[in-house]
């Protein structure tokens, strides 16, 4: 009997959430993979996870060699908002939700439109992107991972004196501010970099940090030269940009990018470090890493103009993927920290050490 009572009960209750579901939620009705819960994977081929741009989206690029396999996209926070999501792709298609809208009763009615979807799987370009839901029925991005496959048939080749990385003298997007600076949030199309926010409080002065990191560009700041081209980055960044009056806030970021490698090989790591005119050496700390494990560290106080200092590095690949960062890790103050003209390339395969064989005499019973 009282296992009766149990399903009639939750019969009862099934029928009443079927009947009130498009007041209170959604109602997926194509999605390779459903749930709302914790967040999209990274590692064992998955890249990192990637924030979206100013437009909502997520654009990755794959390393040479690779193709975009699949899209994971997380959205609302990793408590499960009602109106989140975390969906795989595998095709390019639509992720979609069926909702009633809002409005004075009579006016409402249940629509089916278009949440997030992945477009690019196969190709080199993939693209993670928010649909024409409204957002109580559709939270925004909130990151995305992207599954690498290897190209049939293309091999990576070691090309020594070819650069792996992308946008690596930071010439674009091009600063066109009459302050001849700017802030680039991460995942705008062009930077090629991911940003990172390091450290530092996310309230300054009563004002909230933004949720996408930036990384600030310069372009002829008080005629401060670039080591080459005409821009150069500054990793203790900025929250708002030029026009807003905010000073002195925490902004330190890290860059990176995720590069094919081929393991057994060495890469040689090339980058120009400058202390920011004028401040001091706490606020100009520069460290580099592969793989998350630190290569160097600099430090240097600023002059008069950009005094830039080349760094030569190695590092022995032991994957198919390799990432390098650089990483401000001076006083959090929005100044310090300048970057320019970043390489990584394969030198060869590592060079295996032999030990010369150590001969010891030996002496037999009766020898002399």
């Amino acid at each position: 009997m009282p296992r009766k009572k149990f399903i009639s009960v939750f019969t009862v209750f099934f029928i009443l959430l079927q009947y009130f579901s498009p007041l209170v939620g959604l109602i997926p009705v194509q999605a390779t993979s459903g749930g709302n819960s914790n967040v999209c994977p990274e590692g064992d081929g998955w890249s990192e996870h990637v924030e979206p741009g100013d437009d909502g989206d997520v654009d990755y690029t794959a390393p040479t060699g690779y193709v975009v396999d699949s899209v994971c996209i997380k959205g609302g926070d990793e408590d499960n908002s009602p109106n989140g999501y975390l969906q795989t792709f595998d095709t390019n298609t639509w992720y979609q939700v069926t909702y009633e809208t809002k409005g004075n009763p009579q006016d409402r009615e249940e629509v089916t439109k278009n949440c997030v979807g992945a477009s690019g799987i196969e190709t080199g370009t993939a693209k993670a992107k928010h649909g024409d839901a409204e957002g109580y029925a559709c939270a925004d991005i909130s990151h995305a991972s992207f599954k690498l496959a290897r190209v049939q048939g293309e091999e990576l080749v070691c090309t020594p004196g070819v650069n792996l990385l992308k946008n690596a003298d930071f010439e674009t997007p091009e600063v066109t501010t009459a302050a001849g600076w700017d802030i680039v949030l991460n995942g705008t199309s062009g930077l090629d970099w991911k940003v990172e926010w390091q450290g530092g409080s996310t309230i300054f002065e009563s004002v909230n940090r933004p949720e996408i990191p930036n990384l600030e560009l310069h372009k002829g700041v008080n005629g401060w030269l670039p080591q080459t081209g005409a821009q150069y980055a500054e990793l203790d960044a900025d929250w708002f940009g030029p026009t807003n009056p905010l000073n002195n806030e925490p902004a330190s970021v890290k860059i990176s990018q995720e590069i094919a490698t081929i393991p057994g090989y060495e890469y040689k790591i090339e980058y120009h470090f400058s202390p920011r005119p004028g401040t001091s050496e706490a606020d100009n700390k520069l460290i580099s890493a592969w793989n998350g494990v630190a290569l160097d560290t600099h430090t240097g106080a600023g002059a008069g103009n950009t005094a830039w200092t080349k760094y030569t590095k190695t590092a022995e690949a032991t994957s198919e993927k390799a990432v390098v960062s650089f990483m401000d890790d001076g006083t959090p103050n929005s100044l310090g920290t300048f970057i320019d003209n970043v390489s990584v390339e394969c030198v060869g395969k590592v060079k295996q050490v032999v030990e010369p064989l150590k001969l010891t005499s030996m002496c037999w019973e009766g020898d002399n």
